[in-house]
């Protein structure tokens, strides 16, 4: 009989977007994150560990929301690939069964005995009292930009492109989550959706659901995905239209990719993924050390009686 093995998993170093950013908002955050909460879902972890891996789980209302927005909004562009119509205001229903349940078990704080498994929301593991009627907005919120995917011009040309045109194949791409190689560093890239143009130019699609978005911030992230389009699919660099759709203002705009923008991104990219190997203890076997990581000016608490900087 053959031995079963138990899957061990290695913390390797990567860079992200994600990662990248919040490297930049509070390196120990970052630590914590990424190292302090390391192997927090063993039956074994310490107090420490479990409690980082536990809050490293959490959401917010904000980010909740995009990730239930997000979420029905692939699901329409995959019933839209599949030559099916989707019904939003169903989808819409669907996502705020799926709140209410999430919102339930995060109050009886369900996240705390599986935190991989149930949501877990900052709101109530903070106590930060939030109302029903604040609650209750962000429902409406979420059912709003859903059923606003109807007026969405790039949600439209998606429609168009699967249903009126009959070419499915021009959505390339839909959440994928795809590893590319730079310099020898993993990057780690997913896309909201990447869809090939009238004139063979590749469209890159990004979703946002928030009230503030930065247009630097936004630029940048879409230049990482330029250059997964360019790495990863062969495209010329002057043959990528990067657009972000933003769902809560039904509004949507359309970013450069050139040769310029590519040299920034990689730039960025080698820059970034320097400084966060650089305040390893250990490169080769990727191990970080809490008092190896600087601190901040700006230090705000983490409420595990850590401090973040």
């Amino acid at each position: 009989m053959a031995e079963r093995r138990m899957a061990i998993f290695e913390n390797e170093f990567s860079w992200s977007f994600s990662r990248h950013s919040l490297f930049q908002e509070c390196s120990r955050a970052y630590f914590f994150s990424y190292y302090g909460s390391w192997g927090g879902w063993q039956g074994s972890a310490d107090e420490q560990t479990r409690e980082l891996y536990i809050q490293k789980k959490l959401t917010s209302r904000a980010m909740w929301t995009g990730t239930l927005v997000h979420d029905a909004a692939e699901l329409a562009v995959r019933q839209l690939r599949d030559g099916e119509l989707c019904n939003l205001d169903e989808l819409a229903k669907k996502a705020l069964i799926r709140a209410r349940r999430e919102i339930s078990e995060s109050e009886r704080g369900a996240n705390r005995q599986s935190p991989s498994k149930f949501t877990g929301f900052r709101e109530h593991y903070y106590d930060e009292g939030v109302s029903q009627a604040d609650w209750d907005e962000t429902l409406e919120e979420i059912e709003r930009q859903i059923r606003g995917l109807s007026e969405c011009p790039s949600y439209k040309r998606i429609e168009a492109l699967c249903l009126n045109e009959g070419t499915p194949e021009k959505v390339v791409e839909i959440e994928e989550l795809v590893k590319i190689d730079i310099d020898g560093v993993p990057v780690w890239v997913r896309l909201d959706a990447l869809l090939m143009g009238r004139q063979g130019e590749f469209v890159v699609l990004d979703w946002k659901t928030g009230k503030a978005h930065v247009d630097d911030v936004i630029a940048a992230q879409l230049g990482v995905y330029g250059l997964y389009c360019v790495l990863h699919h062969g495209a010329r660099e002057d043959r990528i239209v990067a657009m972000h759709a933003n769902l809560r203002s039904n509004s949507q705009a359309k970013h450069t990719i050139n040769a310029e923008t590519m040299a920034e991104t990689l730039r960025l990219i080698r820059d970034s993924a320097e400084r966060m190997l650089c305040v390893l203890k250990d490169r080769d076997k990727n191990i970080a050390e809490i008092d190896e990581i600087p601190w901040r000016e700006r230090a705000l608490k983490v409420r595990v009686g850590i401090s973040r900087g």
